[in-house]
């Protein structure tokens, strides 16, 4: 995710937008970032981060950015009520190039209470390789595939992928619908009981 920290007066303006959760943050002691997202047209993800807080506190928004109506900014609470509800208030668009960072940001703002879920897109990426045992390196080396994306008839798109679902290492398909959902399916083990480390891009 490419953050980019907000002055001090952008800061205040996203405190007075957060709601209820403003009584956490104040323009003194607290920072405010900026991340674009491919897949909404005026939606973006801020981060509020109160540094004076013992410990740190740090909450995500959706914030629409050409709108000031109460459906402008949605908490990120750990739920998928939020996205989907930024989804219903924009032009939501996924693409061949966005799909899979669409799907990485769903599972780490939407998590699944059984355990991460998020594709592998380069062996390089998954910081947990080195953990595992010579047997299952080379069952994973030799089993890897770059994601397949493929657009269906009705438009959406499904990503045939290796996996992290649930604390096992998979290979699965992936399909975002229209309304913002993803499901997975067609789930087969490559390696069970993975090392619980990953590269997670804040």
């Amino acid at each position: 995710m490419d953050w980019q920290r907000l002055d001090r007066k952008a800061t205040e303006d996203l405190i007075n937008k957060a709601g209820s959760a403003s009584v956490l943050f104040s323009p003194q002691t607290s920072e405010a970032r900026r991340a674009s997202l491919s897949f909404l047209d005026n939606f973006a993800l801020y981060r509020l981060t109160n540094y004076a807080a013992l410990p740190i506190i740090s909450l995500d928004y959706l914030v629409n950015e050409n709108s000031t109506d109460n459906n402008s900014v949605f908490y990120l609470d750990g739920s998928k009520n939020s996205i989907l509800q930024a989804i219903r208030n924009d032009n939501f668009s996924i693409t061949e190039e966005n799909i899979v960072s669409y799907v990485s940001f769903f599972f780490k703002n939407a998590p699944d209470p059984e355990g991460d879920i998020y594709i592998i897109e380069d062996l390089d990426d998954l910081v947990f390789f080195d953990l595992l045992e010579s047997g299952q390196q080379d069952k994973l080396r030799n089993n890897f595939t770059a994601p397949e994306i493929k657009r269906l008839d009705d438009g959406r798109f499904e990503v045939k992928a290796c996996m992290v679902y649930q604390g096992s290492l998979v290979t699965g398909l992936t399909s975002v619908l229209g309304d913002g959902n993803v499901n997975v399916s067609s789930i087969s083990m490559m390696i069970h009981s993975t090392p619980a480390y990953h590269k997670v891009d804040n």
